[in-house]
Order: structure tokens, then C-alpha cells, then sequence
């Protein structure tokens, strides 16, 4: 084997897969969007599944619940798949230009949950949002911003329930 090939080899023998686990009502099919492969985990007696992925960008269903998640090696991830408790959401901008911008959070699952909106760049009126959601359905919220500077890019982040890891960055530029 050639030398950097053999230093490949090490290096992702070295990150290792992604862990999943976290607490389930049911089997947990995990399918990679790529490919399409699924591996479907059983949870223990306790209702908890932990299992070991490549990494991917994932859809994961349990028992009606349904998340998109991208895994990285090396990394854990905590998922609750209960009812009530299970959750995801997607990010979408829109500009004008007149310099307004309009950050949506398109969401899904179950329970009340909090989005909070950081910008860099962008000013608004009340960064945080509140949604209810029936486990039924798309719920939209926005957030109708300002360029500050125009001749500068700007960044929002939208931060789920206070879990940066789960966060979502949109940038754009006027």
C-alpha cells in the first residue's frame, strides 16, 4: 500500500463512525439520503436504541416521528424519538431589494419548542419565537429583518431550544 494511502486508511480508523442513540417508542429505521441504505435498530428493554453510523446525511424514523440529521465521524448524537418529544425544522431566506430579509423556520414533529434567531449584520424586532406543534404538518415561523450594513455579508443562525448543535446558519450579501 502506498504510503498515503496507508495514512488514509489510519486517519479513518482514527475518527470512527458517528453514535446514535437516545430514548424510542419503537424500531428506529435510520435511511442514508445518498445512497438510500437503511439500517433499522431495535431499543433495549429500557427504550433506548445506540447504534453506529458512517457518516451521512440521514432520515430517521420511529413510530411516526421523522428527523432529518447530518452525522460527522467521530461525534454523538442524543436523539429523542418519543411522541411529543421528537422534532426537526429547516431554514429558508428570502431578500429584497430594499434590504429587507426574511428568515423562515419551517418545523415539524411534536411538543413547544423555542427558536431564538442570532444575526450578525441583520437587526430585528424580538429574536426568539415560540412554536406548538401536533405532530401534524409544516408550522412556519419568520423573521422579517434589516440589512445594517449593505456593503457587508450578513449571517443568521437559528438556534433550536438552546442547542447549538442542532443549529441552522443561513448567510447572504445585498
Amino acid at each position: 500500500m502506498h504510503p498515503v494511502g496507508r495514512w488514509i486508511a489510519v486517519m479513518r480508523d482514527l475518527a470512527g463512525p458517528a453514535l446514535v442513540e437516545g430514548p424510542a417508542d419503537g424500531p428506529v429505521e435510520f435511511q442514508e439520503k445518498t445512497w438510500g441504505a437503511k439500517i433499522e435498530v431495535q431499543p433495549d428493554a429500557s427504550g433506548t436504541f445506540r447504534t453506529a453510523l458512517p457518516e451521512g446525511r440521514y432520515t430517521v424514523r420511529s413510530k411516526g416521528q421523522e428527523l432529518t440529521r447530518t452525522l460527522l465521524p467521530a461525534t454523538t448524537y442524543n436523539l429523542d424519538l418519543r411522541p411529543g418529544q421528537s422534532w426537526d425544522f429547516d431554514v429558508a431566506k428570502t431578500a429584497s431589494a430594499t434590504g429587507e430579509v426574511v428568515i423562515q423556520a419551517m418545523t415539524r414533529g411534536s411538543g413547544l419548542h423555542h427558536l431564538k434567531l442570532r444575526a450578525d449584520n441583520l437587526t430585528l424586532a424580538g429574536d426568539e419565537r415560540e412554536v406548538a406543534l401536533k405532530g401534524e404538518g409544516t408550522v412556519t415561523v419568520e423573521w422579517r429583518c434589516r440589512i445594517a450594513d449593505r456593503d457587508s455579508p450578513w449571517v443568521a443562525v437559528v438556534v433550536p431550544d438552546g442547542d447549538l448543535s442542532r443549529r441552522r446558519e443561513l448567510m447572504g450579501a445585498h
